[in-house]
């Protein structure tokens, strides 16, 4: 009896972790899209950084939002239910994210921005932004 109980639990968190990611696969190949810019044939693409179960269905996600010569780290709020994504808020980040946290309604981000006369290839000034998370917004503290 002791074995089929961990049997359960072990088959309700595979179902529950294949939902999450479904959720945020979903929501990151949502973003992939084919456009043009002004100069370039563009394919906008995403990859994964990392992403945050805040509570049931309700998500951060960090991404790199990529391009033919652009790119962007952007942190979003989504909701996911029914089989649909909703963008619930989101962060641009202009500069080079080292690493992100999430703890008791508290995402940290820490990254390189630029300074004045830095170019685009080589932000070197150090920030830390803490962000509160309450209802369906970000709140910088």
């Amino acid at each position: 009896m002791k074995y089929l109980f961990f049997v359960l639990l072990l088959i309700a968190n595979s179902v529950f972790a294949i939902n999450e990611n479904k959720i945020v696969s979903d929501f990151i190949s949502s973003k992939n899209t084919s456009g043009e810019t002004v100069s370039v044939s563009d394919t906008i693409s995403g990859q994964l950084i990392e992403s945050y179960e805040i509570e049931n269905d309700l998500y951060i996600v960090h991404w790199l939002y990529q391009g033919a010569n652009y790119w962007q780290h952007r942190i979003y709020l989504i909701k996911g239910s029914n089989g649909k994504v909703e963008e619930l808020d989101k962060l641009f980040i202009d500069g080079d994210v080292k690493y992100t946290e999430y703890s008791k309604n508290i995402l940290k981000v820490m990254f390189l921005s630029y300074g004045k006369t830095i170019p685009r290839c080589c932000p070197d000034v150090e920030k830390k932004l803490n962000y509160k998370v309450q209802g369906n917004k970000f709140l910088l503290e």
